[in-house]
């Protein structure tokens, strides 16, 4: 439950976010994130969150879990070389496409007849194993690392669009468009995204429909005999059938990104 106090009073067992991040030696936005994660309970005044001593000090008692150094750009998650792009991730899986099993000239004839102005014409398939096997394999993948960085592929992957996914939803909540960053009103998207444990959660979730980026499709021309023209086909193998557990990916993914 938020409690409410007038100004942070360390005489009164109340500290500011600044006063906290001094004491852990981190930086006010990472005691913002911790707040946020429900590491330390959601507690304000009208100037914004403030900290109780005491759970500061029942948080340090647990040896301070998920406290990390933020690496900030104009208000935003600075660039993370270490996690996997988007086309990066996409053209790595098509190299293992192989045999991958598309539509039959008969699926795409009733596809066809049945709707003869869609173009392309859509169609799903399993990926191979091979592909699910990339989609595993450590996400380092380069002949100058030390050593493997312990961290799926599709999982590195992921984290990169869902931070994507999460600036957007947090310029959208801020009135902006696209990619923008830099404080709006005094509030940069980093404290926009991790002003509460609500927001946070929110932003979140909304960004998870990013990850469907990730698909990945593959674009062929087939001719039919019973058509008189080149018909446009995309087979797509999705994200979640490339992970052997999707939920305990995601759930990476997202501590791996925030």
């Amino acid at each position: 439950m938020t409690q409410t106090t007038k100004h942070p009073n360390p005489m009164a067992g109340i500290l500011s976010v600044g006063d906290a991040s001094e004491i852990l030696g981190a930086n006010p936005i990472d005691v913002q994130r911790l707040i946020a994660l429900g590491e330390m309970p959601d507690t304000r005044n009208q100037n914004g969150s403030v900290v109780m001593r005491d759970d500061l000090e029942k948080y340090m008692g647990r040896r301070v879990p998920n406290l990390k150094t933020l690496r900030t750009r104009h208000g935003w998650f600075a660039h993370d070389c270490s996690l996997v792009e988007r086309t990066e991730f996409q053209r790595r899986i098509r190299k293992h496409a192989g045999e991958l099993a598309t539509a039959t000239d008969e699926q795409v004839e009733a596809a066809y007849k049945a709707n003869p102005r869609q173009k392309p014409l859509r169609f799903t398939a399993t990926p191979t194993q091979a592909m699910r096997d990339c989609f595993a394999a450590d996400s380092t993948g380069t002949l100058f690392a030390r050593s493997n960085s312990g961290v799926p592929l599709g999982v590195s992957a992921m984290a990169s669009v869902l931070r994507d996914g999460a600036l957007r939803e947090v310029n959208r909540r801020l009135g902006r468009r696209g990619m923008s960053i830099g404080p709006v009103g005094g509030l940069t998207a980093i404290e926009a995204f991790y002003e509460s444990p609500e927001s946070f959660k929110a932003i979140v979730e909304a960004a998870k429909s990013a990850l469907t980026a990730l698909d990945v499709t593959f674009d062929e021309s087939r001719k039919l005999p019973s058509v008189d023209r080149e018909l446009s086909v995309a087979t797509t193998v999705s994200l979640s059938s490339l992970s052997a557990n999707y939920a305990r990916h995601l759930a990476m993914a997202i501590d791996l990104a925030f």
